[in-house]
């Protein structure tokens, strides 16, 4: 009989070059993957350094995300993990108590990047977490070394009619809802431009009036004078102590002049709000004032609503009242609007 030989089975030489294949392709995925991550984290913090992204119409929002998520964090919810080793740090340097060293840890600045992680990342610029004043390994205060009663959620009434709601927590965080009426008009300034006397048929004097003053009055002056759209400056006639010959004006059509004579602001539309705007930012003690006053600085924490040198001093009086007074630092500190608070018990 014929006996079988066995055959010996062929090798399949595409096996391992299909293995191969594969192999690169999850490798090019892995590099797609990895290079998607990066530009997404490279596009977070870049975030961070832009002006103005801290802010959202309606809300002032810190954009500032932890690393490795998208999430980000409102100023008012801040948490400071850093905190107690600086201050134990700056205690065995010498400092004389944890007062003293807390003052020395807000010395430092106010540039750190991620305040409330254990990631010490810090940028050039101040502020760069997205909420200006809590950038810093510590909050603004802390209640030990301060005289702080401001804890809890308290409703405010202004003069003017206006309406708030301010709450406060013990590291000197404070979230401020507001009306729409307690938010300043805006001006644009433009140089070498004026508005002319606006002369109408029955021969009346366009301006509003003239007076001499210094910008930041005039600003205010056409606040409080009806139908003031606009101040143009006469910067030929400037006394010693900085006030300019101004006119007040009910229209906005300027004309350009050469030469650097005339200054005008422009009354300007405000960023929508739908119907008010809540804001965050730190207090800080008042230098100067009185025991137990404190400075909310109004343009950090909505600089495009407030304007440079806008603040509010935050009291208590003995009766438990919360007392807030508007300034203006460039009108020399001027109180321009007052409010008293009572405590919100239905929050409580």
């Amino acid at each position: 009989a014929a006996r079988q030989v066995p055959t010996k089975k062929s090798f399949n030489f595409r096996l391992p070059f299909a293995a191969t294949g594969a192999y690169s392709m999850l490798q090019q995925a892995f590099v797609c993957v990895a290079g998607l991550w990066l530009v997404w984290s490279l596009a977070q913090r870049l975030l961070l350094l832009i002006p103005g992204q801290a802010q959202v119409a309606g809300m002032a929002a810190a954009p500032s995300p932890s690393p490795g998520t998208g999430l980000g964090r409102q100023c008012s919810t801040y948490t400071y993990p850093q905190c107690e080793d600086a201050i134990k740090w700056y205690l065995q340097q010498g400092a004389k108590d944890r007062c003293k060293a807390f003052e020395k840890v807000k010395a430092e600045g106010d540039s750190v990047m991620f305040p409330y992680t254990a990631q010490r990342d810090v940028c050039p610029a101040q502020g760069c977490c997205g909420c200006p004043g809590q950038c810093s390994r510590c909050p603004p205060l802390l209640p030990e070394c301060s005289f702080w009663r401001f804890d809890g959620t308290w409703r405010v009434a202004f003069e003017d009619g206006s309406e708030a709601v301010y709450k406060f927590d013990p590291q000197g965080h404070v979230e401020a809802k507001m009306s729409e009426s307690l938010l300043p008009p805006v001006f644009k300034p433009y140089d070498n431009a004026y508005i002319p006397q606006n002369i109408p048929q029955d021969g009346a004097h366009g301006d509003l009036l003239s007076r001499w003053v210094t910008e930041a009055e005039g600003e205010q002056l056409c606040i409080e004078t009806t139908g003031c759209q606009a101040v143009s400056f006469d910067l030929t006639k400037r006394t010693d102590q900085g006030h300019y010959y101004a006119h007040l004006k009910s229209t906005t059509n300027m004309v350009t002049l050469p030469g650097k004579r005339w200054r005008t602001l422009i009354r300007q539309e405000r960023p929508p709000t739908y119907g008010g705007l809540t804001i965050a930012g730190p207090l800080k003690p008042q230098e100067g004032g009185a025991k137990g006053a404190f400075v909310l600085d109004l343009h950090l924490a909505a600089e495009k609503f407030f304007g440079e040198g806008t603040i509010e001093v935050i009291t208590m009086t003995g009766s438990r009242e919360l007392q807030i007074e508007r300034r203006l630092q460039q009108l020399g500190g001027q109180t321009v609007l007052k409010g008293t608070g009572v405590v919100d018990r239905d929050v409580m």
